[in-house]
């Protein structure tokens, strides 16, 4: 092994290495901006299992955000040279979910419950509203008005761990002691307030993120046992980001680290820009205090940034002194480039006094720079808000640059969504004039402008609504101007709008939707031409369709008229969710500063700032946590300016070439904007001369140019399943439609039934395999828990399939209760690395262990089962013994599909010949796929059962 860590650890500079190897003890990694530090934690915990300092198993590592956890994993599978076993990577929020599930019984939760959303927490309160005892926050002119300010504050209290009786004691010692009724009427409510809102949680079996990390608190602070269990387990614990964890989050780490203290945290205070997601800098200002034997490696070398470049945000940064880990550790964080790039103009500020001005002069640049062979995704617009880049958005349109918002919401706002929406509206109440004309306006109808305003019009003049216009429009043509084809293709239209109509009671929203979006031609018209445009909107597409199977999931009326005052009230809530992201396509980033954190650009123009704009006002909460309560250290009073300047810092630190600092001096009319004092702070020197004006609207591409936007779908496969092997094999371009292009399926509730077995087999398993006692009734209960109704074509399906499966379930245990097996591994996870940079991932439901030390291998199937000869040759059985040999490093003897439709057990074996002969038929697969080749299947039998026959533009049923 020391070989092979020589080898692993090549390449990396000393204090690096010193970060990687760390052996036991805390660690506290100071990481600049471009110095590597998402390498070392990924190696760290690679090095961790390759020296056999702990199982893969045995490791936690915890981040921010669910992008930097899978970026986490995909570096983990880079640096593994096998395949391995789950490592617990994951933000705070789904490591204390997944412990929740798996122990919350014992501090009497419902493990059950169901996880809000801001945007579902806002409306669970306005849908509960009046069962709260308010005066103060229930204004009579607008009683609604202070919901998410009352949600601010619950979620501020949940982030510094103060629970509902901490706030009643605290209003209770308060009224005791103040002489300010008011003020203490007012905290009264709030705690009040508090104290109902998580009782109607509990109530209605949900929990709001804030919670997870309470509930996980109070589990491992009460049931000493199950914390010394995960104690036992985890023996390294390693935090990414760490300046962006909140106090609950590190209370939770230090009831989760072991006597050996192996806890390693990386972060950059320089880099702490989420106070207003609860993040708390003095988490990582006070690790020392905390751990004072703790080891401390500070990371200085830049990868990303000429020298130039980080002596401009470094003299920025240094205006946040004394407050920095820099002076309060003594350490010497200015960071060195490894880069000899970079000179005087490697940071450039322009002034200019319109913000057209401003937006024409960087669409010139970048015109210019992609004239020079640069690529349009090396660059980024950055600005503080998200408005902020209007001006810029304007003048990109113009001059055909294409663009793309990185992390940035708007999905209803976008014209396909809005499409969808007016549809629904218009089901919803037929008399809606407007979303009946923005339906019959689709371009795909291809019916005149001139013909419709013909027909507006007349609704009009006689007082009518427009479909019941267009509905007689046979008989009114004597008095319209209309061609014959329009009004044959609008009558098409109405019979269909007119059959939908009739079904909205009867059928779903995601059903009513789906027909619509096939039967209209709408999917089919956006897949004919595969553009950057028409892919993007296929995937917002499908971003909406989730967003109703998700509401269908948890409500019993799943009908158009419920999912619609459903969205009504979370547009009022203030949802409007993030659009769908092409990755790796050739266009301009547009981000905030915030979204850009983490991302790297080689030219990178920071946009609009002005005093007022960067930094932005501050403005205070509506409804603060009182400082009693805060149990976090309280930052200093200019804790706003220090936090827009690190953001400021963050923004500069993108850039690996150059860097443009841009301003307008009239970004309203009434007021002469100042330069921002950040600008200021970076620069030696900063010119007070404007720009002169350009002449607005004479830049633009050649045709010739333009072509280049035409997209050549990219392909990132670095996780490949059984699923999408089978779905490949089935049909290449189905595969291409589902897992590349994003097309949206309704549920199959095949499917939800298997899922809903899985889930409840696994639970009454987990008892067996701790040696609990268990009986029908615990296994039924767990049944009843896991239900999913999702894909059930009626109420009357659903029922009669729950009921089958309640007797396939009487009668599994009755046949298995002599002997329930010895189960080792349940819901097992494996990745086998299968071509460098592609990994084979699934899990397997349940391993046995048989007498004399052998292993059987066991899935579950809901169905009957087919003939044998096929269970011998099934590839899925096969993939698990590969998954065997190469992550659990033992060879099953048994192989077994159980058939809860027959309860009977079909068993097999598998030779290493297999093994080999499935690994060669994934990675001809896999080659296949990177190779972008998706012919269809051309065959009359599997199109007429594919799902997507009636969009497919290959299909021959």
């Amino acid at each position: 092994m020391a070989g092979g860590t020589k080898k692993f650890l090549r390449g990396l500079n000393l204090e690096q290495k010193q970060a990687i190897t760390h052996k036991n003890g805390p660690l506290l990694i100071v990481a600049g901006a471009g110095t590597g530090k998402t390498r070392v934690i990924t190696d760290r915990i690679a090095y961790l299992i390759l020296s056999k300092s702990a199982k893969s198993s045995e490791i936690l590592a915890l981040t921010f955000t669910e992008k930097a956890a899978n970026e986490m994993l995909e570096r983990v599978d880079t640096a593994m040279p096998l395949g391995y076993e789950e490592i617990w990577i994951s933000t705070f929020h789904s490591f204390c979910d997944r412990i929740l599930r798996e122990e919350g019984l014992a501090i009497g939760l419902n493990t059950a419950y169901k996880i809000l959303s801001q945007i579902e927490q806002w409306h669970f309160i306005r849908k509960n509203f009046f069962r709260f005892s308010l005066e103060y926050y229930r204004p009579l002119s607008n009683p609604t008005q202070f919901i998410h300010a009352l949600l601010s504050l619950f979620n501020r209290a949940k982030d510094n761990d103060v629970t509902p009786e901490e706030f009643l004691t605290y209003s209770r010692e308060l009224e005791a002691n103040s002489p300010d009724e008011e003020e203490t009427r007012r905290i009264k409510e709030l705690a009040s307030a508090y104290q109902s809102y998580q009782d109607m949680l509990l109530e209605e079996n949900c929990l709001d993120f804030g919670d997870l990390q309470s509930f996980a608190l109070r589990l491992f602070r009460t049931r000493k046992n199950i914390r010394r269990k995960y104690q036992e387990k985890f023996k390294y614990i390693l935090v990414d980001e760490f300046q962006d964890t909140n106090y609950a989050q590190n209370e939770l780490l230090k009831l989760l680290v072991n006597p050996k203290k192996n806890i390693a945290v990386c972060g950059d205070d320089d880099q702490s820009i989420y106070k207003f997601r609860g993040a708390s800098i003095a988490n990582i200002n006070q690790f020392t205090k905390m751990y004072p034997e703790r080891k401390r490696v500070v990371l200085i070398k830049n990868y990303r940034s000429p020298q130039v470049l980080l002596n401009h945000a470094y003299r920025l940064i240094k205006n946040n002194n004394p407050e920095r880990l820099e002076v309060k550790e003594k350490i010497d964080k200015k960071l060195i480039s490894a880069s000899t790039q970079g000179n005087k103009d490697t940071v450039e500020f322009k002034r200019f006094e319109t913000p057209e001005n401003e937006a024409e002069w960087v669409s010139d640049k970048i015109i210019s720079l992609h004239k020079k062979g640069i690529f349009y995704q090396d660059i980024a617009v950055l600005a503080r808000n998200n408005n902020y880049l209007n001006s810029i958005i304007t003048s990109f349109r113009f001059h055909d640059i294409p663009y793309r918002f990185v992390g940035n919401r708007g999905l209803y706002d976008q014209e396909e969504i809005r499409d969808l929406i007016a549809y629904l509206k218009f089901l919803m109440n037929p008399q809606d004039d407007i979303a009946f004309f923005a339906l019959l306006s689709l371009p795909l109808f291809k019916i005149e402008m001139e013909s419709l305003l013909l027909l507006l019009n007349f609704a009009r003049r006689y007082n009518e609504h427009l479909y019941s216009v267009v509905k007689n429009i046979a008989h009114l043509k004597e008095n319209l101007t209309i061609a014959p084809e329009t009004i044959k293709k609008i009558e098409q239209i109405t019979n269909f709008l007119e059959s939908e109509i009739n079904l909205i009671k009867k059928k779903s929203a995601s059903q009513i939707l789906k027909e619509f979006l096939e039967e209209s031609g709408y999917l089919k018209e956006l897949l004919t031409v595969e553009t950057i445009e028409n892919v993007r909107k296929i995937q917002n597409i499908n971003l909406f369709f989730k967003k109703i199977l998700q509401f269908e999931t948890g409500n019993p009326d799943k009908s158009v008229l419920a999912f619609g005052e459903y969205l009504d009230l979370m547009q009022e809530a203030g949802d409007n969710p993030a659009q769908a992201e092409v990755e790796d396509i050739e266009v301009v980033n547009l981000s905030t500063v915030h979204s850009a954190k983490g991302l790297e650009f080689s030219f990178v123009f920071m946009v609009d700032l002005a005093e007022g704009r960067f930094p932005f006002y501050f403005r205070r909460e509506e409804i603060p946590l009182p400082d009693p309560l805060i149990k976090e250290e309280i930052s200093p009073e200019d804790m706003h300016i220090q936090e827009e300047r690190r953001l400021f810092y963050v923004g500069m630190t993108r850039a690996k070439k150059r860097l443009w600092l841009t301003a307008s001096s009239s970004y309203t009319i009434a007021k002469n904007w100042r330069i921002s004092r950040f600008v200021k702070e970076s620069l030696e020197k900063v010119a007070a001369e404007i720009q002169t004006k350009l002449p607005l609207r004479t830049l633009s591409l050649s045709p010739k140019e333009k072509k280049k936007y035409f997209f050549d779908l990219p392909i990132t496969l670095k996780n490949f399943s059984y699923t999408q092997f089978k779905d490949y094999e089935r049909c290449p371009f189905f595969y291409k439609l589902k897992h590349i292009i994003g097309v949206p399926e309704l549920p199959n509730s095949s499917y939800s039934f298997g899922q809903t077995i899985h889930l409840t087999l696994k639970e009454f398993y987990s008892l067996i395999k701790n040696k609990e006692k268990v009986n029908v009734e615990k296994l039924l209960s767990f049944y009843e828990k896991n239900w999913i109704n999702e894909g059930y074509l009626s109420k009357e399906q659903e029922t009669e399939q729950k009921i089958k499966g309640r007797v396939a379930l009487e009668d599994f245990y009755c046949i298995n209760n002599s002997n329930f097996g010895e189960p080792v591994y349940l819901e097992q996870f494996f990745k086998v690395n299968l071509d460098q940079d592609v990994f084979l991932r699934g899990r397997i439901d349940r391993i046995d262990k048989l007498p004399g030390g052998k292993y059987e291998v066991i899935d579950y199937k809901s169905g009957n089962p087919p003939a044998r000869k096929n269970i011998d040759r099934e590839e899925q059985l096969s993939i698990y013994a590969l998954a065997c040999e190469e992550v659990l490093k033992f060879f099953p003897e048994i192989l077994s599909f159980y058939y809860l439709g027959t309860n009977e057990k079909i068993s097999t074996e598998r030779k290493s010949s297999d093994l080999k002969a499935i690994k060669e038929k994934l990675l001809s697969v896999i080659s296949q796929i990177k190779r972008k080749e998706f012919p269809p299947i051309g065959n009359q039998r599997d199109c007429k059962k594919c799902s997507y026959r009636l969009i497919c533009p290959k299909s021959i049923s």
